[in-house]
């Protein structure tokens, strides 16, 4: 099951790849030339500014929104909670009470076997 550290950074995936999609629908549309004269340019057609379809993004927005998109997955933190391990750290009482014995064995020896059992089950 995959989980995710800092999940908050999943909010920004969708307006960053739409702001990434925007900036890029306003490319360039060619350069303005004014002109002295049309007669100049009698055998091209006229282009009227209606009815004109806008030119389609420039194809490098998909690479950055995917680039842009894999940062935050990886800000995000993903891993997979199953295969997760924990580390136990275990601190022992080194004073001499520990050195005591009962029962034929030290309060050490008797310590290490119960956490192992412990960590064992």
């Amino acid at each position: 099951m995959p989980d995710f550290a800092t999940p908050a950074w999943l909010l920004l995936l969708p307006p960053v790849v739409l702001l990434i999609r925007w900036l890029h629908h306003f490319r360039s549309r060619g350069e303005l030339r004014w002109v002295p004269a049309l007669f100049l340019w009698r055998g091209l057609p006229a282009i009227s500014s209606q009815g004109q379809r806008q030119p389609h993004p420039d194809p490098a927005w998909r690479r950055r929104a995917l680039l842009a998109a894999l940062l935050l997955l990886l800000l995000a933190g993903p891993g997979w909670s199953g295969l997760e391990r924990r580390q136990v750290t275990v601190w022992f009482d080194d004073s001499l009470s520990m050195q005591t014995r009962e029962q034929g064995k030290q309060r050490l020896e008797t310590a290490i076997g119960r956490l192992s059992g412990a960590l064992r089950s």
